[in-house]
């Protein structure tokens, strides 16, 4: 039995009987402290300002198995994944933006699942095409506005498609909407306009149709 009042001091390492305090220089320290709850504290510190980091090697795999949740606070903004050195992605907080980064020149963000029983590939984002997207499956949008269309253009916002009422798709076009496809395979110019067809000369109302 010792007396938990006594300290021990191994060279410049400090025992006390909830800690050990090592000090490596004179401006570094890593302690390792019980806490109550069984809380257990590692803190490094440098007062040099240098960074006091924490390295853990293993010639296996590490397990994180926690009964709670498992909390990640990078005060730097970034959680970074490496494979050998390589940084394969990058999880940023960006003025609050969630922002996942892929780390290798043009190599893909791919996203996997199991459905009933099988492996797909629900979705790839082509990283040497500018993020062009491939969906394995379909992709289902808001019905949208005139004003708003589901599918628009990032330089023309209020140009595109969407869906106006029931089995009904309409083009819209400066925030108003131009033309209607329905169910009825009937094509509904709207606010009276004429479509050209042809050359500019012929016009078609939505009933008649006039060559020039």
């Amino acid at each position: 039995t010792i007396d938990a009042s006594t300290d021990f001091t191994i060279g410049t390492t400090v025992i006390t009987d909830d800690s050990i305090v090592m000090t490596p220089s004179t401006s570094d320290t890593v302690t390792i402290a019980g806490a109550t709850n069984g809380v257990l504290n590692i803190t490094t510190v440098d007062n040099a300002a240098a960074a006091a980091n924490v390295n853990v090697t293993a010639d296996g795999a590490i397990t994180l198995d926690a009964a709670g949740d498992i909390t990640l606070d990078a005060d730097g903004a970034d959680v970074v994944f490496k494979d050998g050195g390589t940084t394969i992605a990058t999880l940023t907080n960006s003025s609050s933006d969630f922002v996942i980064t892929t780390g290798v020149q043009d190599k893909d963000f791919i996203v996997k699942g199991d459905d009933g029983g099988g492996a797909i590939t629900a979705l790839t984002l082509d990283m040497s095409e500018a993020g062009n997207a491939t969906f394995n499956g379909r992709g289902r949008w808001a019905d949208g506005t005139a004003g708003g269309p589901s599918f628009s253009f990032s330089a023309d916002t209020n140009t595109g498609m969407y869906r106006s009422n029931i089995d009904t798709v309409t083009i819209a076009t400066a925030g108003a909407a131009v033309v209607s496809f329905t169910a009825a395979q009937k094509l509904d110019l709207l606010n009276n306009d004429l479509l050209n067809v042809g050359n500019a000369n012929n016009e078609w109302d939505g009933e008649n149709l006039t060559l020039n």
